[in-house]
């Protein structure tokens, strides 16, 4: 727990002893696991119900607030992926728990609430600003706005504390700022947040207790039924007067919910927390109706029963995706151990879903990594869609969106065991990978140590390192980064869909390096850039490492002065333009782990020559 609260994500440290203490009390039993998170989510929902309560809502519109944050269907993964219960369930209860210390005046509860939560999930950071707008400072009469300020300024220190520490320690994985992506990100946000009100849930994944798509949509009618007889009952008996408090603190939960997710990334969990925000707004406006127009209650809950009735036929759809996705995860851990034999140095998993409907299956190692290592105490697979070959290895790219460049790691081919996931989940056992490379030719990789078997899976390559040769420098350099190596000219030629690219480098002795291509035209247009993955329209399928001075021609054996050439072959999809172009590398460089972090980029005019 010690090196894992040290080592994980800065600024999180908190979260590694929560998760520690539940798995102490509950164990590693995803059943167990998921009663308790159950039990956290109903937990917040009535802590959701006091909140808006308190922040002058009546019985009717806190059970509307309270209904649509239990029934959002933009929750999947906080209710079906057990490792949301200490980042998203758990954060969530205590800044829910801060708000309503705020709500009684308990300013040193609420900062105290904040920091537990804070230090827990980076998604917290500005969550003080709600908690803010529900203290009350009525006891203090005179003292209103020096109270404010106290509570802002120790909250916002604590905020700077938090950053500090995510950004600037030494070790852990330090996440990247994406700045690029503020405004793909916020509008994400919006179409995730207003999305779901209008989606409709996919009728092959409807599935409940009874088995298929029918019984789920008749208990989700009858759902319907229950809310729309319920929210009549409440507004027929009580008097509801909008609460422009609560429209206040919920627009304000909304977008400090969101705010720190788009400058990194955001996944399915990360609309938990913000969609309170949403559920409170919702129910201010909804009161507010209902005085101006009293006849609007029939409306409104007819609306209310639509809406909650498809909210739990997609929340019972994307269960059944999760179910799938868990038999998949345990089919493969159940017989990978008979198929590998004596422990490998690198397994390789080809072929195997991406995704089962509405959860992930086998996208990156970390997915299936818990499940595999946990039954078979070794190191998880990589997925080959995320690899690229060289002759001695394997890249992979785990979560370049949330970590940036420093999350390529590459694994030896020697000693490797490559599985073929077939149909139904089926596992082969393969001797050979088959790359079909570059220019319509074909070439086998052997790996050493490994059982013979039938499977010989075949993967495509879009590039391939055809030779690599010693030199001595000569001429003046084109570029070069810190501490990488010095890029000295680039030529190309093209023909029959191939591309022939050849670079030389001079470089530091004793360090492997690794490079990213990329080429433009006279005017700056990117016109060629490594396309690998399903996806060609998707930033990281371009994101594939190139071997530099590290393959054919160990580091190592470097010596000053002198010079490597190497040439690639690349498939192209379309004829390059004519005309003067330049290239642009991106450098990285082998660290410990076998992480590649970024070093710069290094551009050079290319040399285009005949054919």
């Amino acid at each position: 727990m010690w090196v894992q609260f040290q080592a994980y994500v800065p600024g999180r440290n908190l979260h590694i002893l929560y998760t520690w203490l539940l798995y102490k009390v509950l164990g590693p039993s995803p059943e167990s696991l998921h009663v308790f998170g159950l039990g956290l989510d109903l937990l917040n929902v009535l802590l959701a119900w006091a909140l808006a309560r308190r922040l002058g809502a009546g019985l009717g519109t806190a059970l509307l607030a309270s209904g649509l944050f239990l029934t959002y269907p933009n929750h999947g993964e906080t209710h079906f992926w057990t490792s949301a219960i200490v980042m998203n369930l758990l954060s969530t209860t205590l800044v829910l728990a801060a708000a309503l210390a705020a709500c009684s005046g308990l300013s040193l509860a609420a900062l105290a609430l904040y920091g537990l939560a804070l230090f827990d999930y980076d998604q917290v950071f500005l969550m003080w600003v709600p908690i803010l707008l529900c203290l009350d400072t009525s006891p203090t009469t005179g003292r209103r706005w020096p109270r404010l300020a106290l509570f802002a300024g120790t909250a916002a220190a604590l905020a700077v504390v938090h950053v500090a520490l995510r950004h600037g320690a030494p070790a852990g994985s330090n996440p990247t700022v994406q700045w690029g992506s503020v405004a793909a990100r916020a509008a994400q946000a919006a179409a995730m947040s207003l999305a779901p009100l209008v989606k409709l849930p996919r009728w092959d994944t409807l599935h409940s207790l009874a088995g298929g798509p029918a019984p789920t949509a008749v208990l989700a009618a009858l759902l319907g039924g229950a809310w729309v007889w319920t929210m009549r009952s409440l507004w027929r008996s009580s008097d509801e007067a909008p609460s422009r408090r609560l429209a206040l603190v919920g627009l304000a939960w909304w977008s400090a919910a969101y705010f720190p997710n788009l400058f990194w990334f955001m996944s399915g969990r990360h609309h938990y927390l913000p969609s309170l925000g949403l559920a409170l707004a919702a129910s201010s406006a909804a009161a507010w109706l209902l005085g101006r127009r009293p006849g609007a209650g029939a409306g409104l809950a007819v609306l209310g029963a639509v809406f909650f009735g498809l909210s739990s036929a997609l929340a019972l759809g994307q269960g059944w995706s999760w179910k799938t996705s868990w038999t998949l995860m345990q089919r493969f851990a159940d017989q990978a151990p008979d198929i590998l034999g004596p422990e490998p140095e690198s397994i390789y998993l080809l072929g195997a879903p991406l995704r089962v409907g509405y959860a992930p299956a086998f996208p990156l190692t970390c997915e299936h990594g818990v499940v595999f290592g946990y039954r078979t105490g070794r190191q998880p697979p990589v997925n080959a869609v995320t690899v690229a070959p060289t002759r001695a290895g394997l890249f992979s790219l785990n979560y370049p969106e949330i970590f940036g460049d420093s999350y390529f790691q590459w694994r030896p081919l020697s000693g490797a065991r490559v599985l073929v996931y077939g149909s139904e989940g089926r596992l082969e056992c393969s001797r050979t990978l088959d790359l079909g490379l570059p220019g319509g030719r074909s070439a086998v990789l052997e790996l050493p140590g490994t059982a013979r078997c039938g499977a010989r899976p075949r993967l495509l390559v879009p590039v391939w390192l055809e030779s690599s040769r010693r030199g001595r420098v000569s001429g003046p350099p084109a570029d070069a980064v810190p501490g990488g190596p010095v890029l000295r000219s680039v030529s190309a030629r093209t023909g029959k869909g191939l591309l022939t690219l050849k670079v030389v480098w001079s470089g530091t002795p004793g360090r492997d390096f690794a490079f990213i291509p990329r080429l433009y035209d006279s005017s700056g247009r990117l016109i060629y850039k490594p396309v690998y993955g399903e996806d060609p329209a998707d930033p990281a399928s371009a994101r594939m490492l190139w071997p530099a001075l590290d393959d054919l021609i160990p580091a190592s054996t470097w010596k000053k002065g002198d010079a490597v050439e190497e040439v690639f072959h690349l498939r192209l999809e379309a004829p390059l333009p004519e005309g003067p172009a330049h290239a642009s590398f991106e450098v990285f460089s082998s660290a410990p782990e076998g992480v590649w972090p970024r070093l710069g980029e290094v551009r050079a005019p290319v040399a285009m020559e005949a054919e």
